[in-house]
């Protein structure tokens, strides 16, 4: 028995320290999912919470059957979707209603489409526009995508978590990859990543 499987049977047994151990193991690891699916800081940072508290409430349903990494990949995955739908759900609000603030309501604004100079230099960054590109794929495209580019899952773990086959894990990343590289190709600065996944 390894040391993973050693502080699941500790918790189970009662040992909130094993649970503990466990967590810091892969903290990184949960904040670095959440991160690309919720695409900034502090919705990474509150999913990766919500993600350790479901692990602590369902770890007694972990059956040991996939590794304890994919299962783990499973809760979050899971969890970054639900919170993202609940978010589109919440962001339906309109423009003129205003906004509440410790001063009394305000009118919204929308924000300036000019930038300066500093914030051009924060834009231009890679990733960030990698990001919104992904956010625009459909959510089965986008979550494929994340599991296998940035996760680095195989195919059989992306079978298991997402309980589809594989001959559908590989159509589905095709077509994510497609519409992805469709996306990039209308950024002119991000052509070399687009011919990297050529």
């Amino acid at each position: 028995m390894d040391n993973e499987q050693q502080l699941i049977v500790a918790f189970r047994g009662g040992d909130q320290g094993a649970f503990e151990e466990l967590i810091i193991a892969y903290e990184k690891k949960i904040f670095s999912i959440c991160w690309h699916f919720m695409g900034n800081r502090q919705d990474a940072e509150d999913a990766a919470q919500e993600v350790i508290l479901k692990v602590y409430r369902k770890l007694h349903l972990f059956r040991g059957e996939a590794s304890f990494n994919t299962w783990l990949n499973y809760v979050a995955a899971n969890t970054c979707r639900d919170l993202l739908r609940k978010r589109k759900r919440q962001q339906t609000v309109s423009l003129d209603t205003p906004m509440e603030t410790e001063d009394g309501q305000i009118d919204r604004e929308l924000a300036s489409e000019e930038r300066s100079p500093e914030d051009e230099v924060v834009n231009n960054d890679l990733m960030d526009q990698i990001r919104e590109a992904l956010n625009q794929l459909n959510e089965d495209h986008r979550t494929i995508l994340l599991m296998r580019e940035y996760q680095e899952l195989s195919y059989h773990e992306i079978s298991e978590i997402l309980q589809i086959s594989q001959g559908t894990v590989k159509s589905r990343l095709s077509r994510a990859r497609k519409e992805l590289k469709t996306t990039l190709q209308s950024r002119e600065q991000l052509t070399d990543y687009v011919r990297q996944m050529e």
